[in-house]
């Protein structure tokens, strides 16, 4: 089975989803917020790393949040890996000499009256060893050496699902803008059942609103609404479909994508 998240963000560890009056304010964002976290946890914890070939998905959560944790990981993996703190943080690049006369020339009085503090916490920690730990590296669980390898360990790990009337489905194809050519693997959830889905006959004509308006072309519409389904679910299991309407479908996307057979289920 592909491993699917449908969590709250409510509750005592989500203070700002906490509003005594307001349902609204706890509801929008709330499923996005708690798989966000999931999400980002297993990747950091380099579960696509260990489990190549592991699906999981994301349910209502939506495609912007997929896109935009995609981008944030790499911004700030280029940014906090440890060459990159050792070039731009390290305490033993200041030159105090220059910084004791900045301070003298441009600081404010208070600043000027603790200069000989501050600038004591600086040779101290230029004198300090660096840790020599694993987890000074904050992506050491998913051992990221190039940037390229974010693509490799999430684009066809995590699944998001999204729901009809959601516009952010339309940057999960964005190849353009998304970091080096991200096609996030978006799938439709009807919402069939909840309050939200006032006419059900309406859910799919909805969605293909976003062909009609030249959001989505007709191969990702395809991919939106049956193709990364089956990858999702019939990756992890081929026969998860059989005996359905969709069996010969689904074994004809398998076969159209080999990469995505399971290792785990002949």
């Amino acid at each position: 089975m592909a491993p699917c998240f449908h969590s709250t963000a409510n509750g005592m560890a989500w203070p700002m989803r906490n509003s005594p009056s307001n349902l609204m304010f706890n509801t929008i964002g709330n499923f996005a917020e708690s798989g966000d976290a999931v999400a980002k946890a297993l990747f950091m914890g380099g579960v696509s790393r260990r489990f190549p070939k592991l699906r999981m998905g994301f349910l209502e959560g939506g495609a912007g949040r997929g896109v935009l944790l995609y981008a944030n990981m790499l911004g700030f993996w280029e940014k906090r890996t440890p060459p990159a703190l050792r070039a731009y943080t390290d305490p033993r690049k200041i030159d105090l000499d220059l910084l004791g006369k900045l301070v003298d020339e441009y600081g404010h009085e208070r600043v000027k009256a603790k200069k000989d503090e501050f600038l004591q916490e600086f040779t101290t920690a230029a004198a300090a060893p660096e840790p020599d730990v694993p987890g000074l590296d904050d992506w050491y669980g998913a051992q990221i050496e190039r940037p390229e390898q974010f693509k490799d360990l999430f684009q066809d790990n995590f699944f998001y699902g999204c729901e009809a009337d959601d516009p952010t489905t339309t940057w999960a194809f964005n190849t353009k803008a998304n970091p080096f050519g991200l096609k996030l693997r978006a799938f439709m959830g009807s919402d069939i059942g909840h309050c939200d889905v006032i006419d059900p006959m309406e859910v799919v004509p909805e969605a293909y609103e976003m062909v009609e308006h030249g959001l989505m072309n007709a191969e990702e519409w395809k991919d939106f609404v049956f193709s990364n389904a089956a990858l999702l679910y019939g990756g992890m299991n081929p026969h998860f479909f059989d005996g359905s309407p969709a069996e010969a479908a689904v074994k004809q996307i398998l076969a159209e994508n080999p990469s995505f057979q399971s290792d785990y289920i002949k």
